[in-house]
């Protein structure tokens, strides 16, 4: 999962990518569960002019999801 969100202080929620990587490390409520595999996650924060950055991002994503695999250990 690639969770994509504005660039910190360029967004109308403001405190949106802080409270959601705090989630994401279990010290903000609500948590993310633990049968989430952390590495199958990504997140990127951008602005509009980031486009090749995202996709710069998402393509490095999805050669290590490739190296995961099926079961999520590194091949």
């Amino acid at each position: 999962m690639m969770i994509i969100g504005c660039k910190e202080c360029d967004c109308y929620s403001r405190l949106g990518n802080s409270w959601t990587q705090e989630r994401i490390v279990g010290v903000r409520d609500p948590y993310l569960r633990k049968r989430v595999d952390r590495a199958r996650l990504h997140m990127f924060w951008g602005a509009r002019i980031d486009g090749e950055k995202l996709a710069a991002e998402t393509e490095l994503f999805r050669t290590e999801l490739a190296r995961l695999g099926k079961t999520g250990n590194a091949a």
